[in-house]
């Protein structure tokens, strides 16, 4: 398997090779939700084209971007440092790829 995700690329051979079994390729479709506010983050997401936008939520229910992740990093790092506690914050596809 190979990976456009630069921080995946960055990983040792061996270490790689320990989490591919755990790894999916999946299209990122635009507008689709990976994260909602308050409920676990139950996976992460390594895109490997277009990116991400992390989103909080307002009182009034409007959203602003707080962060935007493309291909060199991952979605949902509160699944790994949190053991997948709640995220305030939505998490949505804004440009479109084949691979995350």
């Amino acid at each position: 398997m190979t990976t456009e995700n630069r921080l995946l690329a960055a990983l040792s051979v061996r270490a790689f090779d320990r989490i591919t079994p755990f790894l999916h390729v999946m299209p990122m479709t635009l507008k689709s939700v990976l994260h909602k506010p308050g409920e676990p983050v139950q996976h992460v997401y390594f895109p490997g084209g277009g990116f991400c936008s992390v989103l909080t939520v307002l009182a009034d229910g409007n959203m602003v971007e707080v962060a935007t992740i493309g291909r060199e990093g991952m979605v949902g790092v509160s699944a790994v440092v949190n053991g997948g506690a709640r995220d305030p914050s939505t998490t949505m596809v804004l440009a479109e790829s084949d691979v995350c």
